[in-house]
Formats: C-alpha cells, structure tokens, sequence
C-alpha cells in the first residue's frame, strides 16, 4: 500500500504538472517530506492523506491503491477554484521575490477590496438588510471604486520607483521575467493563470 500511495503522489504531482517544491508548499509540508511520501520511506497520517486527495481531485482510496481510475470530479467550480489557487500562489511568489513587505501588504489591501465586494454581494443576495455593514449600500460601491484606483495607483508608483507619501519605490529586478521562463518556474500553475488572464481581457471585449 505505502509503495503504491508514493507512486500515485508522484504521479499525480507530474501530471499536474508541478514541482516538488510546488506541491509541498500547496500541501503545507517541507519539500524533504513530500519526497519521503513520493519514495515510499514514510507514512503519512489521515489528515496529510486527505488534504492531498482534496487538492489532486482524486479519492483516498485512489492513493491508496483501493481503487484502479481516478474519480476526479472535474465540475466548473472546481476547475475556477483551481484557477484561483494557482493565480494566488504565482503572485504572491512574485511578491515575495520583491523582498518588499509594503508591497505584499498593498497587494492584499487591493484584493481584499475585491473580496469584500464579492463577499458583500453574496450575503445581501440572501438578507435584504445588510445590517453586517457599517458602510451604507448607496455609497459602498463608490468608495470601493475610489479605494481600488487608489491601490492600484499606488501600487504602480511602487512599482514604477516613485515614493508616495509613506510607500517607497521599489527595486522590480527580481519581476523581470519573461512567459518562457515563467511557465518553466511555475509549469501547470502558469497555465490556469494564463488562462484567468485570458478570461478577463474577453470580458472586456465584450
């Protein structure tokens, strides 16, 4: 069992298309352990066996060898939250590359905006006062406009090397990368964010 659990992670992990280091870090693991799961040397425990049928798509069984064909459930939710997890861990690496904690904190100031007008609109579809709000209803949508060009406006000062008010320019080097060497660092990842991308931009032809 414990040598056909190692080859299904191994071969799970390539077919997904990512690195060790990758997958160790979406699993919440070290590296050194993932390659102890993927050469049959330990055994993992329920919790680790779930987390990683949860983020292959595959059962519990199907790592452990109880079942012959994976039964993955590729509906249109999961695909959008596979999207999304791959978008969030490519950025958030890039931010991390900067060295720069003013900027990772701009970046979820600015997504945070976005989540709070998505999580706002969901929990008013089903309470007809949004009484959990401190913000009216009639002015929410402005101010989170105005408060998203702001971020964003200071976000590319940041990154443009012009110091606004207490935000100080940064050095962009590490960001300096073309698609070619972005979808070898990142393999399927860079795909499903290419992939956001593309789906944004034929939003706005339309």
């Amino acid at each position: 069992m414990v040598h056909v659990f190692a080859k299904r992670m191994t071969e799970l992990r390539r077919k997904k298309g990512i690195t060790q280091k990758q997958a160790a870090l979406s699993l919440g693991i070290s590296q050194a352990l993932l390659s102890h799961y993927e050469n049959g040397v330990r055994e993992c425990g329920l919790d680790f066996l779930a987390k990683a049928a949860s983020f292959y798509e595959v059962s519990c069984d199907y790592l452990l060898g109880r079942e012959k064909k994976e039964s993955r459930a590729a509906t249109p939710i999961a695909k959008e939250k596979q999207r999304l997890k791959a978008t969030e861990y490519i950025l958030f690496d890039m931010l991390e590359k900067t060295g720069s904690n003013q900027l990772v904190e701009q970046a979820s100031d600015f997504l945070a905006l976005a989540y709070y007008r998505l999580y706002r609109r969901l929990y008013c579809g089903g309470h007809p006062t949004p009484g959990e709000f401190k913000v009216s209803d009639y002015t929410y949508r402005a101010l989170a406009d105005a408060a998203m060009q702001v971020s964003e406006a200071q976000l590319r000062c940041v990154l443009a090397g012009i110091d606004i008010g207490n935000l100080h320019g940064i050095d962009t080097t590490p960001l300096m990368t073309d698609r070619a060497t972005l979808r070898t660092v990142y393999g399927n990842d860079y795909l499903l964010l290419e992939q956001l991308m593309k789906k944004a931009e034929k939003q706005f032809k339309e």
